[in-house]
């Protein structure tokens, strides 16, 4: 029961609950929608006799029924004790009548425990949680309500060595012990476009001298890298080996064709590690 106040808000004054007997807990929802307004109405009469007051319902099937002519004896004698009463019927769904269901659904603490003694404790594993939740709580299948919630523990997960990914130990590559036998590759860029369109710097290091050779070019296809790989071999000789990272370019079929005409063994680094290319 609600009272307004001069905030014009509801306010509650009293609440009120019922358990049905066997017999009214056979009925139909609807009648016991009525059954509980009529337990309400005697419950709450020495405030609501004689003052017309409201039944905010989500049962929308409740004032037709009263309505009705044809009914069963039941509802005619409910139908004809609310008679003595000032009552207009007000129906509201039930999304917006949750505060009603407060004491006949109880709220159930099984999260909240689970994640006090889980979450807030240290994230622990499952027996060791079990112990200190059964110190204070009972929680019916509290082991396996426990895995479920420690597997889906975004923090578990995430922290969990069967899940972690280790990096392979680097290899590695021989020196050579001659200039030009072996030469990294790589591109720097983009960086700010120049008068003649190029973007990116593609660089070519010795691997026993330690010298390197520029190119400016304008993309990082494999055509020009193809076309500044030759114009290096034909400057320095060919190399024997060559090093290069994991982009489309040097992964492509033409540059793997490029690389076989030369006679030339491609070494590609580990992906996501560019560390691995030592030059």
């Amino acid at each position: 029961m609600q009272r307004q106040e001069i905030d014009q808000q509801f306010h509650p004054v009293m609440f009120f609950s019922k358990k049905t007997t066997t017999a009214e807990a056979k009925l139909h929802s609807f009648e016991l929608e009525t059954l509980a307004v009529i337990y309400s109405i005697q419950r709450f009469r020495i405030y609501l006799f004689g003052i017309p007051f409201k039944i905010i319902t989500d049962c929308n099937a409740l004032k037709t029924t009263l309505e009705k002519r044809d009914v069963n004896p039941k509802i005619s004698r409910w139908a004809l004790f609310l008679e003595q009463y000032e009552y207009e019927i007000i129906h509201r769904s039930g999304d917006r009548m949750r505060h009603v269901d407060a004491l006949s659904r109880c709220y159930s603490m099984e999260n909240s425990v689970l994640y006090k003694f889980h979450n807030e404790a240290g994230h622990f594993g499952r027996d060791k949680v079990t112990g200190m939740i059964g110190q204070t709580y009972w929680i019916p299948g509290l082991s396996g309500k426990l895995k479920q919630h420690i597997s889906s523990c975004i923090v578990c997960i995430h922290y969990n060595p069967k899940n972690q990914k280790y990096d392979g130990q680097l290899q590695n590559i021989e020196k050579p012990e001659v200039p030009f036998a072996m030469v990294h590759v790589d591109h720097l860029g983009p960086l700010e476009t120049t008068r003649s369109g190029n973007r990116y710097i593609f660089l070519i290091c010795d691997s026993f001298t330690k010298f390197i050779k520029l190119y400016a070019t304008k993309t990082t296809n494999t055509k020009e890298v193809n076309k500044y790989l030759k114009s290096y071999i034909l400057a320095y000789s060919s190399p024997r080996v060559l090093v290069s990272d994991r982009g489309t370019c040097f992964t492509s079929e033409n540059f793997r064709s490029f690389t076989e005409e030369y006679g030339i063994q491609h070494i590609l680094n580990a992906t996501a590690c560019p560390k691995a290319n030592g030059q």
